[in-house]
């Protein structure tokens, strides 16, 4: 497997949602917890960014091989907690030929969903391996070779990671991974996923 490091975003307020996400129940655990459970299996490195809830999520997750960071500027966006992670990452690895960025909020993905991204990659080539839904929807999971790691890095707002994909359109490999993409920003989403999960 190449060297990847996966970094979990799950900084966010969850506006929409009406409260904690990262915390609601799904399958007889939280939505932070499943999502761990279902990296850990990839083999790769697992580092979360916590914003909003920390202390509160913080120790839910303490126990799983994971590695915590928390964003204290979290409030300004989705791409602050992107750059804080990726900066982390490589303060605390060696050798990582790309990151991929997961989500919190996507639970219907599973394992395989994230070993066939892994699996696509290939180090040292300038490559960013990018999900799409049956509705032309692309985004996270995404990996990033590290050419692109400077860039991530200079991140801010709520746009994540998008002016670096736009700016290197041509570097973009698409993996259609169906419609278990759907993120879950409101209740009536949770709600629609939650009667897809089995």
């Amino acid at each position: 497997m190449s060297n990847i490091a996966i970094l979990l975003l799950a900084a966010g307020a969850s506006r929409r949602m009406g409260q904690a996400k990262q915390l609601m129940a799904w399958q007889d655990t939280s939505l932070v917890e499943h999502q761990i459970k279902t990296l850990l299996p990839t083999g790769a490195s697992i580092h979360i960014v916590l914003g909003a809830y920390a202390e509160k999520i913080r120790p839910l997750i303490s126990d799983f091989s994971v590695t915590i960071y928390e964003n204290p500027h979290w409030e300004k966006g989705m791409g602050t907690s992107l750059a804080f992670g990726v900066q982390h990452i490589l303060k605390n690895t060696t050798n990582t030929a790309g990151i991929l960025i997961a989500l919190v909020d996507q639970p219907l993905l599973k394992t395989s969903h994230f070993k066939t991204l892994i699996d696509t990659f290939t180090p040292n080539q300038r490559q960013i391996i990018c999900s799409t839904s049956d509705k032309g929807w692309s985004g996270p999971p995404i990996i990033f070779d590290r050419c692109y790691f400077e860039e991530l890095m200079k991140q801010e707002g709520d746009h994540g990671a998008k002016n670096v994909t736009k700016k290197h359109k041509k570097a973009i490999t698409f993996l259609t991974l169906g419609s278990v993409l759907e993120d879950v920003d409101t209740p009536q989403a949770f709600a629609k996923a939650i009667t897809r999960q089995f």
